[in-house]
């Protein structure tokens, strides 16, 4: 079983989650399959809106198997995995420091 994406924007998502105090963050971003001619400042440009970090970690990892990419077995694995090692990274290398 592959992991890879849906590891990594959970990794993502946790470190944004851990950094800012908070998961229910709403943005948005402009999808990046666009053709290559495409601008995101267009009338017809796609536009991805979330109501938290964990949810474009979700929304990623389901893509992956809409495309066939992976199972829903390794996507759940992956993010549950990916989630430790954001945890991890923020625990272990984004220290408070002294002002």
């Amino acid at each position: 079983m592959t992991r890879a994406t849906p590891s990594r924007a959970a990794r993502g998502a946790a470190v944004l989650r851990r950094f800012s105090h908070r998961d229910h963050v709403w943005f948005s971003s402009c999808s990046t399959t666009l053709d290559e001619w495409s601008r995101c400042d267009e009338d017809d440009e796609t536009v991805r809106t979330y109501s938290s970090f964990s949810h474009a970690a979700w929304e990623n990892g389901v893509s992956r198997i809409y495309i066939g990419f992976h199972f829903r077995e390794a996507v759940e694995v992956g993010i549950a995995h990916g989630g430790k090692i954001g945890d991890r990274v923020v625990d272990r290398a984004m220290r408070r420091t002294r002002r």
